[in-house]
């Protein structure tokens, strides 16, 4: 039986979602859409925005950058689609990350 204690720590703004708060069901999932899910997005964001920072007028960079800004305006309409706050979600993310810490 699959646990669901995480499922109130899971970040997804897409609440509605078969998989939100079933880890191994969602990374499955996205891995194989070949697209990062909400927790590895915020996972990898800042090595992402070092990367941009070290040469920001490079291609590479500018690809980085337009990834980024699809990612968080998806999220953000899920956000507002499903009731979530900028800052519920920021609280989201952190919860996650101190309920997968302290497990």
């Amino acid at each position: 039986m699959e646990s669901t204690k995480i499922t109130h720590q899971c970040p997804c703004p897409k609440i509605t979602c078969p998989r939100n708060g079933k880890c191994p069901k969602c990374t499955s999932h996205h891995l194989q859409e070949g697209k990062p899910n909400c927790c590895s997005f915020y996972a990898v964001l800042p090595i992402l925005e070092e990367a941009i920072s070290q040469s920001p007028e490079t291609p590479t960079a500018k690809s980085l950058e337009e990834f980024i800004a699809k990612r968080k305006k998806r999220y953000a309409h899920l956000c507002e689609e499903n009731g979530i706050t900028a800052e519920e979600f920021n609280e989201r993310l952190k919860n996650k990350a101190k309920f997968c810490s302290s497990h």
